[in-house]
């Protein structure tokens, strides 16, 4: 009976040493004044003192260990800032805005956000600071906004309509929807060129409610490399594929179908007013952006980063 115990035990310890073993030979061997840190567990790190509510755990211990200022948490492996005041958070925004301002590398961010093109998954660099420039340019620089006047005269002109329908008809309106119907119809045609009907809708809930499910999930290679294998027989890694496929389908319908609008001089927007898709066409016709090279999954990618402004409207 004895040695039948053995047999299931013993590879479990074993396991378990090698674990430890892997865990404290990745870290550092010196860290210079580190901030206050809750006691942590090998493996998991700090994991087991967070609750549900990610803010109140945060506060509650940075009451306790960080001296209401800084305080370091291990998520895993990955050692990672809870900032706690005003002033700490102006000194790291601000003063030191370039030592934080990368953005950890995230697997799931690699997959979905076409290698990191995406700008707010880019490691800061040049292409990052390029990206933007870009992007102030040709989408959100105060010249830029007043061309797509006449975009939001239709969108308001078209909320009007509704509201004085339903009054008629004495039914409810519900402003929060009308509201965010409007800002995502401004967004989409002033990005996409063409019009945020109901088809364009329900496609993109359809993406965006996947893209969020797998945004909500624990990735055990983000957080604790040693055990990332799990993510692999779970199928967590080939969901983020699927989806990640499903809304590169959708990017490059939207690519296609404005290619082929410009062929046959449809212009939604009028005569002189250049969505923000024509603006990456012409920077990819180039195929250089100051020194960078610039193709079709850097034009996707920047797309993406209006398209995720609709993600939370929808």
């Amino acid at each position: 009976m004895t040695s039948t115990y053995l047999i299931y035990i013993l590879p479990f310890f074993f396991t378990l040493f090698l674990l430890f073993k892997l865990y404290y030979s990745t870290q550092p061997t010196t860290t210079k004044n580190p901030p206050p840190s809750p006691p942590k567990l090998p493996i998991i790190g700090n994991i087991h003192q967070l609750g549900p509510l990610l803010h109140r755990s945060f506060f509650s211990l940075s009451q306790r260990y960080g001296g209401r200022h800084l305080m370091l948490l291990h998520i895993g492996s990955v050692p990672s800032l809870v900032v706690s005041s005003a002033a700490a958070a102006h000194e790291i925004m601000q003063t030191h805005d370039l030592i934080f301002a990368t953005r950890p590398p995230i697997e799931m961010h690699k997959t979905i956000f076409y290698d990191l093109k995406e700008i707010s998954a880019a490691p800061y660099g040049e292409y990052f600071r390029q990206a933007k420039k870009l992007m102030i340019l040709n989408f959100l620089s105060s010249k830029k906004v007043q061309t797509f006047s006449r975009v939001r005269e239709e969108q308001i002109a078209n909320i009007l309509r509704k509201i004085t329908k339903s009054s008629e008809s004495n039914k409810a309106v519900n402003l929060s929807d009308l509201l965010s119907e409007h800002s995502n119809g401004v967004s989409y045609r002033s990005t996409f060129g063409k019009k945020y009907d109901e088809e364009t809708r329900e496609k993109m809930k359809k993406v965006v409610d996947k893209v969020l499910e797998i945004f909500s999930q624990f990735y055990y290679a983000d957080s604790i490399p040693q055990l990332g294998w799990i993510d692999q027989i779970s199928g967590a890694n080939a969901k983020v594929k699927a989806v990640a496929k499903d809304l590169d389908e959708f990017m490059e319908a939207a690519v296609e179908e404005r290619l082929a609008s410009q062929k046959t001089g449809d212009q939604d927007l009028g005569e002189g007013v250049e969505p923000f898709i024509d603006a990456l066409f012409r920077i990819q016709k180039d195929g250089v952006l100051e020194g960078i090279s610039f193709d079709r999954e850097h034009v996707k990618a920047l797309l993406m980063v209006q398209f995720s402004r609709l993600f939370y409207n929808t």
